[in-house]
């Protein structure tokens, strides 16, 4: 058996040298650290030291309590190892069978460690500072940027004046749009509101859900709305003049529809978006297996649909489209409320798209 003493020069990280006990069914961990000793007796020895640790976010840590503790730089360490072995240095192998102990710390390595620790405790806070400021820049950044957006839909000469006088926050552009397209193309009403299914613990259903209606509907302009603000959006739209409450339900008036043909007109090929049912399909050749799930409405122009086509050819998923019933009939009175001529460059001609 020999005695070793000397000055730690290198340390390294704690990590699992275990293996596979009981066939394979359990593993068995054996944690280690590295260090290098200068010693008087026997020169440079790099030795490998068994201890307790447990695995943490960040590696394998030593409690503060263990009996071993990982030394640095610059303390003195004792221990003990059956033989020293030599392959281009000399290693020395310290089990729970040898003795090992920390003799004496080193004063200026522990003031470095704690230095060094205040110092990375100081740039996390910083961090975290840094970082809950520019949380706080990003929403301002973003209610400017909104405003923004909102002063600039006051000046926009195809909103009627009556509307734009009342835009803001929840009764915007993309509101707009939406409760035209689904009172200009149809009368609806504005429906109720759905539910989420809940579940147990195990997974199993314990309420089915079910989806909302009208405008309610998972998209439509009022989905997930409060009844406060639906209430609002509704009013400023009647109180403007885009739409009317009948028996079935909203209505766009004559504005509405002109307004929508303003908004909704695509400056590409001049063509009104028309309302259009659509399909995702999955496919698997290889096992057979297809799914096609429906999306209700969207609202697309015949050049964009082109292009989702182009764009999907010979991929296993994709999207399709199908025309709504009567809807070039709808098309039609639009047009002549909104004083479009179809036989005109900036008409609104026929849609090409799926039947099937």
């Amino acid at each position: 058996m020999k005695e070793i003493t000397g000055t730690v020069i290198k340390t390294g990280k704690v990590k699992d040298y275990g293996c596979d006990v009981d066939f394979g069914r359990k593993w068995q961990p054996i944690y280690k650290f590295f260090i290098q000793v200068d010693s008087k007796e026997f020169g440079i020895i790099n030795a490998m030291v068994e201890c307790e640790a447990e695995p943490t976010d960040w590696g394998f840590k030593i409690a503060e309590d263990a009996e071993r503790q990982k030394p640095l730089q610059g303390d003195t360490v004792k221990f003990t190892t059956h033989r020293l072995k030599v392959n281009g240095a000399t290693w020395a192998s310290v089990t729970w069978n040898q003795e090992y102990a920390i003799v004496k710390k080193s004063k200026k390595a522990r003031k470095e460690r704690d230095a060094w620790i205040a110092e990375q405790k100081k740039e996390r806070e910083e961090a975290w500072k840094q970082k809950k400021e520019d949380a706080k820049q990003s929403i301002i950044d973003s209610e400017l940027e909104l405003l923004g957006h909102l002063e600039t839909q006051k000046y926009d000469e195809r909103i009627p004046e009556a509307v734009r006088e009342v835009i803001n926050k929840t009764f915007d552009f993309d509101t707009i749009l939406k409760l035209l397209r689904a009172t200009v193309w149809w009368v609806t009403p504005e429906g109720e509101g759905g539910m989420r299914a809940t579940y147990d613990l195990g997974g199993g259903i314990l309420d089915d859900g079910y989806p909302g209606t009208g405008l309610r509907r998972p998209g439509g302009v009022l989905h997930g709305l409060p009844a406060t603000i639906r209430k609002s959006i509704l009013n400023k739209a009647i109180n403007s003049g885009l739409i009317i409450e009948t028996e079935k339900g909203y209505r766009a008036t004559e504005l509405g529809i002109k307004t929508l043909v303003g908004i909704d007109t695509c400056p590409e090929c001049g063509e009104l978006r028309k309302p259009v049912s659509t399909y995702s399909h999955h496919s698997n050749p290889a096992t057979g297996y297809s799914q096609t799930t429906h999306h209700g409405a969207t609202y697309l122009c015949k050049h964009e649909i082109d292009e989702i086509y182009k764009h999907q050819q010979g991929c296993n998923t994709g999207t399709s489209f199908k025309s709504y019933k009567d809807i070039e009939k709808k098309l039609a009175k639009i047009n002549k409320i909104a004083g479009v001529e179809s036989s005109t460059p900036h008409g609104i001609p026929h849609m090409m798209v799926r039947e099937d």
